[in-house]
């Protein structure tokens, strides 16, 4: 949940470093709003509790963030871990977490994975489930 990835986020600089990566990798997909993921700069969860969305607000915000911050968050921590020597060898998971286990074990590449996020959204976007 998002709540863990910005306690990591603000808490471990590597993991930090690495979900900025994968970020980036969105950046020029989704816009770069999405950089503020896990900084709070995007609270939409709060603005939909008291009806106070605003239009500014990137079109993925107001769908699903969550595929993004699990794509970034699973993609940093996995880095993380092998900074420390933990090879990633095999990974399960869904969502936004299927497709960074699959960047995490090589099945695909970061620049795919991070196209396939933003497909997703922009699917969600227009009233459809990935």
């Amino acid at each position: 949940n998002h709540t863990s990835w910005r306690a990591l986020y603000g808490d471990e600089p590597i993991f930090r470093q690495h979900a900025n990566v994968a970020l980036a990798s969105l950046a020029p997909l989704l816009g770069p709003e999405v950089a503020g993921i896990f900084r709070g700069r995007v609270d939409v969860g709060e603005r939909k509790k008291n009806n106070t969305l605003r239009a500014e607000l990137p079109y993925w915000s107001l769908v699903n963030d969550s595929a993004i911050a699990t794509f970034a968050g699973q993609y940093g921590l996995t880095k993380a871990m092998e900074d420390v020597g933990v090879t990633v060898v095999a990974a399960a998971a869904r969502g936004g977490g299927e497709i960074a286990a699959a960047v995490a074990t090589r099945a695909l590449r970061l620049a795919d994975g991070a196209r396939l996020i933003a497909a997703s959204v922009a699917r969600r976007s227009r009233g459809r489930d990935f």
